[in-house]
């Protein structure tokens, strides 16, 4: 009885949790790439499962422990609300999803509140070529704390409707291309360019090996996807927030 409780208490935390994701549009129930489905995908291992998700919400059944630390680990949700219920819901605080401002300057990596321009844009489009050339000058966001992150500004319409020209997107760097996550929104650095992408795992047949990733564009009545060999690719990052303009 005393393990039912826990369960069913840990359940409730998970929904609480799932319901802010919804509310910051990090979670869409009904849509593709955010759906029940992605989420069923990433938490449970298989994409046909989300019918089960929707059963842990409306408490038909209660989320096994090993699928809520995935779900901690994949949301940035703190272990110790979701299994102790105690603290803040997120482990990782930082700006909203959308922070209404008019300020579109180029930023590169945050180290505490500072945050350091760049003057390299990502491009959202399926066009390469982008110049590399940094500038050294820092500026604050209210909220914004440290860790290492890199920001860019938008150019181009591939990614319309999730991302627009001249939004920004603090990104977090990821340091292993096996953790990808499929179909999720990811800044690709190559020889030639820095890319903001949806994202698919392409392996080899064979040797079953990560040999190259798929880039699509959410605007693809206009863009085609395309591939690059994991060689080419020289760091991804996770894009985690994104500033747009008013």
């Amino acid at each position: 009885m005393k393990d039912l409780k826990g369960r069913e208490a840990l359940n409730n935390r998970f929904v609480k949790a799932f319901k802010l994701l919804e509310e910051k549009g990090e979670i869409i129930r009904n849509g593709h790439a955010k759906g029940l489905s992605a989420v069923s995908e990433q938490i449970l291992g298989k994409k046909s499962h989300g019918h089960l998700i929707n059963k842990y919400l409306t408490g038909e059944r209660f989320i096994p422990y090993e699928a809520a630390e995935r779900f901690c680990e994949i949301y940035a949700i703190s272990k110790d609300f979701m299994f102790k219920g105690e603290g803040k819901v997120f482990a990782v605080t930082g700006l909203p999803i959308e922070y209404e401002t008019g300020y579109r300057a180029p930023v590169d990596i945050v180290q505490e509140s500072k945050i350091l321009y760049s003057a390299m844009p990502a491009l959202a489009s399926s066009a390469l070529g982008i110049e590399m050339n940094e500038s050294l000058e820092y500026f604050n966001i209210p909220g914004m704390k440290g860790g290492q992150y890199v920001a860019f500004t938008i150019s181009g319409n591939s990614m319309t409707p999730t991302l627009r020209d001249t939004d920004m997107v603090i990104c977090k760097p990821f340091d292993n291309p096996e953790r990808i996550i499929d179909n999720e929104v990811y800044a690709i650095v190559s020889d030639l360019a820095v890319q903001v992408k949806r994202i698919q795992k392409i392996y080899d047949f064979k040797t079953k090996k990560l040999q190259k990733i798929k880039l699509i564009s959410d605007n693809y009545l206009e863009h085609d996807p395309f591939y690059l060999e994991i060689q080419q690719v020289r760091k991804i990052l996770k894009v985690d927030r994104k500033i747009t303009g008013l």
